[in-house]
Parts: structure tokens; sequence; C-alpha cells
């Protein structure tokens, strides 16, 4: 739980661009991450994590929805977490 959360954080840092994207390539599949990339600098604020609902469907996967406060606006960010060589991977992040 600590662990998605500090991945959380840290993805929402790279899209307010207050934190190098660099810092999450290792835990990013690649096409997530290219995704991401081109998600740097969309927000304009670090926003306060309201909730963090965590699921576990099947055994090395975990699915996440954090729900978020912005000044005016609540919006979701989804993930996708895989038990891959002995550590997690995000491999699906969607800010809605």
């Amino acid at each position: 739980e600590r662990w998605t959360l500090m991945y959380v954080v840290s993805v929402i840092e790279v899209m307010a661009g207050r934190r190098p994207i660099q810092q999450v390539a290792r835990s990013t599949h690649r096409f997530t991450y290219n995704s991401l990339l081109r998600e740097i600098g969309s927000i304009n604020e670090v926003p306060k994590i309201r909730r963090i609902i965590r699921n576990q469907p099947i055994e090395g996967v975990v699915e996440l929805t954090a729900i978020l406060v912005f000044k005016n606006r609540v919006r979701a960010l989804i993930a996708r977490f895989e038990g891959v060589d002995k550590k997690w991977l995000c491999t699906e992040l969607e800010l809605l």
C-alpha cells in the first residue's frame, strides 16, 4: 500500500511538471511511460488525494483508483500494477 501511494504521488508530481519522469521509469511499463511523457505539465496544480481504493483481482495484479481533489474539481486516477520479476510494474495509467 505504501509503495502504490508513493508511486501515485510521484506520477501526479510528474504530470504537474514538478518531478522528473525518470524517477518513475523503472516502475513503469514502456507504453505507459510513453503515454505519461505526453501528460507532463497537463495539470496546473498538485491535487490532494482524498481516497485510494485498491483491489487485487488476481494474484500478482493490483488495480487502484485514486480520488483527487483539485481547487474546484474532483478527478480520478486509475492504475494497474503487475508483479514482474519480483517487482511491481505500472502497466496502465489514466487520469479521468
